[in-house]
């Protein structure tokens, strides 16, 4: 398997589609693939070379610009999970911003000979967003908290706008413990869309939060 998607021989596994982002190129002699983006194959996946700050600035910055990111956390877990489910592996690619949330994962990069900065984890990055204060310049960002156990949204929205810094928080919603068709539904999207809201973080777990937002992100405004 390849370890980056410019090591010399390396093809990726990926086949680009009308209406993809993906574009598979030939460039001197080999083939890389190219996502617009400062990207490299790692284990089977895809993750943007992007510290921390550079993570929370892009957020930001398509906040900013109504821009819809798709944003992935892979870790391990989604590496071994993306090895035998190709709808999960698929999410991860068809990412707007995938970071590495794994040490494991910014030493295989290192190991390939890749200046890789750090590792980005999720929660990190969620902590670099609320810290980031708000001014007339930067406002807070619209947060709708999606999933979780029964309260611990109220919980957090209220523990949230109490802090009044990077997040405002317009809602949440614990999804429920159906399929992703039940907790898909219009009522559900119409809610969200209703808040405002510019930023929805969804914790259903891995594999169950990317199929949820796969199903759903061309609903979202």
């Amino acid at each position: 398997s390849c370890g980056s998607a410019n090591r010399p021989g390396c093809e990726p596994n990926v086949k680009a589609s009308e209406g993809d982002a993906l574009v598979v190129r030939a460039a001197e002699g080999r083939r890389e693939l190219d996502l617009g983006r400062d990207v490299h194959a790692l284990l089977g996946l895809v993750f943007d070379r992007i510290d921390l700050a550079g993570a929370a600035e892009h957020i930001q910055r398509c906040v900013a610009t109504r821009r819809p990111c798709f944003l992935s956390t892979p870790n391990v877990n989604f590496v071994a999970a993306a090895a035998h489910e190709r709808a999960f592996r698929d999410s991860v690619l068809r990412s707007d911003l995938s970071v590495a949330d794994g040490f494991p994962i910014v030493r295989v990069a290192r190991w390939l000979g890749i200046d890789w900065p750090e590792r980005v984890a999720g929660a990190d990055l969620f902590e670099r967003l609320q810290t980031a204060g708000r001014s007339a310049q930067r406002p807070p960002i619209k947060l709708f908290l999606f999933g979780g156990p029964p309260g611990v949204g109220a919980q957090a929205a209220a523990q949230l706008n109490a802090q009044a810094q990077g997040f405002e928080c317009v809602g949440h919603d614990e999804g429920g413990f159906g399929d992703i068709e039940a907790m898909s539904s219009q009522a559900t999207i119409d809610r969200i869309n209703a808040s405002g809201a510019e930023f929805v973080l969804v914790a259903l777990g891995a594999k169950k939060g990317q199929a949820w937002i796969e199903r759903n992100r061309a609903r979202l405004n």
